[in-house]
């Protein structure tokens, strides 16, 4: 803060983000049960190839304020097509109130990749 006396400097806290971190394997993903996976890739992505009995709903439909119709409180596995847009996504559902989200580590690449299988 160029110009202003230390005493001067007001600093406001504001409560920390808290970032999805946590990441989940593809054959992790398929030991586990109670779980939704949100694959938040565009129609057009979706339409190529998804894992069947995902629910989809895209990071631009997150970033225009809607929410999915999916519970709050079970585990949500947020998948891409490699990871980025999942970890925006994750945190848009947290500030939410979603409270238990995982990340499909490799997205739909590592998905494919490791032999599971898609619809379209």
């Amino acid at each position: 803060m160029c110009g202003v006396a230390p005493e001067n400097i007001v600093l406001h806290y504001t409560a920390p983000i808290c970032r999805v971190t946590q990441t989940v394997s593809p054959e992790t993903a398929q030991t586990m049960d109670g779980y939704t996976i949100l694959d938040v890739r565009e129609a057009n992505e979706w339409n190529t190839g998804h894992i069947d009995g995902a629910t989809h709903f895209s990071l631009s439909q997150l970033t225009a304020g809607q929410l999915p119709d999916v519970p709050t409180d079970t585990p949500i596995i947020v998948q891409c097509q490699k990871d980025p847009r999942s970890f925006q996504a994750g945190e848009i559902l947290q500030s939410h109130g979603f409270s238990h989200i995982l990340i499909l580590s490799g997205g739909l690449d590592a998905w494919v990749r490791d032999g599971y299988p898609i619809v379209v």
